[in-house]
């Protein structure tokens, strides 16, 4: 009987043991799926900063033969055009720059995503496997449950036969004592 109730624990162990590992499967499913969105949008962006960077260097390519920098600062009627055209290239450089550090960023951030959701794939498996080792434990566990509970309903029945017989018995010496009273 105790080892009936110990099995049956093991059982309800294993059960919440699988439940956690299910709920820890989900809970890194929706990781997954944050981090393939915020990957997705992280392309996305990374998209557009390559487009426009792409066209900047399009049009100083275009430009570059028509007019060098020095040629276009120079090319100023007044000292005050020559320092607003000196600002004007030194924000588009800075600008430019800023593109670029921008789109190595989110390159940076879009590698750092696949290396998590990578991770969490790992993860995932290792879960599966654990859950699927698990639920072979837990059948082995209620085979064995199985078979206990059938030899204790043989015993039983074994029990309640020799019991029986022990009252047939019982009833017999009383009559044969009435009877000799």
């Amino acid at each position: 009987m105790s080892e009936a109730r110990a099995i049956q624990q093991q059982i309800e162990n294993q059960e919440k043991k699988i439940s956690l590992a299910n709920d820890d499967l989900s809970l890194i499913q929706r990781e997954m799926a944050e981090n393939e969105a915020s990957q997705e949008s992280l392309r996305s962006e990374l998209s557009v900063l390559q487009k426009e960077y792409s066209e900047i260097i399009v049009r100083e390519a275009k430009n570059s033969g028509k007019l060098t920098k020095m040629g276009f600062l120079f090319s100023s009627n007044s000292v005050t055009e020559l320092f607003m055209r000196y600002k004007y290239l030194k924000q588009y450089s800075e600008n430019r720059k800023n593109k670029f550090e921008k789109m190595k960023s989110l390159t940076d951030s879009l590698k750092k995503r696949q290396a998590e959701l990578a991770e969490s794939r790992n993860r995932q498996t290792s879960v599966v496997q654990q859950v699927s080792e698990d639920k072979k434990g837990l059948d082995g566990l209620k085979q064995k449950q199985d078979v206990i509970v059938k030899e204790l309903t043989s015993k039983e029945g074994q029990l309640r036969t020799e019991l029986k017989k022990q009252e047939d018995a019982l009833r017999r010496l009383n009559s044969v004592i009435s009877i000799a009273i």
